[in-house]
């Protein structure tokens, strides 16, 4: 199911597939790609080939079908390689939208946790020093099985609770952009270095 991206208006009424491009015209199932971007019915339409070898096909001059119309009564060359290529994608990628929905519930239950992590922190930092409020509050992130995040942002926190925010400081914000720019840089020479 190989093509071209689609303009940002649309699809392009000349649109032609990748195999129509190259000459392999018997290759090409009248498909170019998922119409990203366009829905009907709560799907995403195939947009389709306009190459002229298409012109005998019911399909003909249409700039997109749902997979249904497509599978029922596009009779192209290659219409049957491409469902196969459809299908096995389909297999590859099992339900993708459950597996982000699922991602994004335990990413939303992993950021309660850091609260709750940082709120017990907090509880218990009436009079304690900015290390020991870095070492409560990693403690109450490994109870709680979450990863202790990296020394930059581990004293980021601690200074947030010590300053009893909810918010990093400006320094701290400030602190944490000028070692990621260093960061940065550092992994831009390192190719260099090595000719």
């Amino acid at each position: 199911m190989t093509g071209y991206q689609t303009p940002q208006g649309g699809p392009d009424p000349d649109f032609r597939s990748r195999s129509c491009v190259t000459g392999a015209h018997e290759e090409c199932g009248h498909l170019g790609f998922p119409g990203l971007g366009l829905r009907v019915g709560g799907r995403s339409p195939l947009v389709l080939c306009r190459c002229r070898c298409h012109l005998t096909c019911t399909l003909a001059g249409r700039l997109g079908a749902s997979h249904s119309t497509w599978v029922g009564l596009c009779d192209c060359p290659g219409t049957e390689l491409a469902e196969a290529r459809i299908n096995e994608a389909a297999r590859d990628f099992p339900d993708m939208k459950r597996l982000v929905r699922e991602r994004q519930q335990e990413r939303v239950r992993e950021r309660q946790q850091e609260r709750e992590a940082r709120v017990a922190t907090r509880a218990a930092a009436a009079g304690k020093s900015r290390q020991q409020i870095r070492e409560i509050y990693v403690g109450q992130l490994r109870a709680r099985g979450l990863t202790v995040p990296s020394g930059l942002m581990l004293d980021a926190t601690a200074d947030a609770i010590a300053r009893n925010r909810e918010k990093f400081s400006v320094a701290y914000s400030a602190r944490l952009v000028a070692e990621a720019g260093r960061d940065l840089w550092r992994l831009r020479q390192r190719p260099d270095e090595h000719q």
